[in-house]
């Protein structure tokens, strides 16, 4: 069995059609079809079911070309991984609006397979130059000009309190809490304001007593039993925060990604590849249909 061999299998089973892998390798037909028919003898399977004028993949041909799928499309990354580990030396500078935590999270797994790669990751919502960065995330599905983007996460939130406290396990209505003491990111973060319109539809304003810059930060006040805050599903998952259960309050938006066409090469295009892959990842546990921001003037 050689590499080419698999190669030509697994084109065509794409396809369904032999000339068009052929065409690829710019071989003779007749070259992959006897390739394809010595790995089926080496095997001792069919891969194709074969008609009067085409090729159909059968059962035991999908259960390898799946298994040629994550191989090749591993070795594939690395060798060009490889050919670019001279020559792309960038920074990859990442300009993240809205869940820094999410995207230290990505990067710090990222890194675990490409420890050579850096990084400059800033969260300054004063930055007036997006054209400065590699990379953009933001709740804002405007594409800035030079800029692609693609969804990159559907956000879903919950409020957040001490498991210790009274309200915890309760069923809740959003006005309930009017009375309470919040604990908020900042104003310019989009729950923070997607929270504030929210309560200001249920008849009032809330009053936030803690202004922190960081989710562990959070974490801790909440463990203290001290504020109400929030944060996605499954954050602060530990036995001293519960999510509030409000019948009345439900957060959700897009994340965005938005990245420069001009630098979308070398590690800049395998993180943003990485990115659509921990997308794709994420929808298993985002029961929720896409929804699109809430445009807070």
């Amino acid at each position: 069995m050689e590499l080419l061999q698999l190669r030509y299998f697994y084109e065509s089973a794409k396809t369904e059609n032999f000339a068009k892998t052929a065409e690829k390798y710019m071989v003779p037909t007749t070259s992959v079809s006897a390739s394809v028919r010595r790995l089926e003898k080496e095997l001792d399977v069919k891969l194709f079911d074969r008609l009067s004028n085409r090729i159909i993949l059968n059962a035991q041909g999908r259960k390898l070309f799946l298994s040629l799928k994550n191989i090749f499309g591993e070795l594939d990354q690395t060798v060009t991984e490889l050919s670019i580990k001279e020559k792309d030396t960038r920074r990859i500078k990442i300009y993240a609006r809205q869940e820094i935590g999410q995207i230290n999270t990505i990067v710090r797994n990222f890194l675990l397979s490409h420890p050579n790669v850096l990084f400059e990751i800033r969260d300054d919502f004063t930055i007036k130059r997006p054209e400065d960065f590699d990379i953009m995330i933001d709740c804002d599905p405007y594409t800035p000009d030079g800029f692609e983007t693609f969804l990159y996460f559907p956000m879903r939130k919950c409020l957040k309190v001490s498991s210790d406290s009274p309200l915890a396990h309760q069923k809740l209505q959003l006005n309930q809490l009017k009375n309470q003491p919040f604990i908020t990111m900042g104003e310019k973060d989009f729950a923070h304001q997607f929270l504030v319109e929210k309560c200001r539809q249920a008849g009032f304003a809330p009053n936030f007593t803690i202004i922190c810059n960081d989710t562990k930060s959070m974490e801790i006040f909440l463990q203290a039993g001290i504020v109400i805050g929030y944060g996605g599903l499954r954050a602060f998952q530990n036995a001293g925060v519960s999510n509030l259960e409000v019948v009345d309050l439900n957060i959700q938006y897009n994340i965005y990604a938005h990245f420069k066409k001009s630098a979308n090469y070398g590690n800049v295009e395998i993180f943003i590849n990485y990115l659509r892959e921990e997308y794709e990842k994420q929808l298993k546990y985002v029961k929720t249909p896409i929804v699109n921001p809430l445009q807070i003037k």
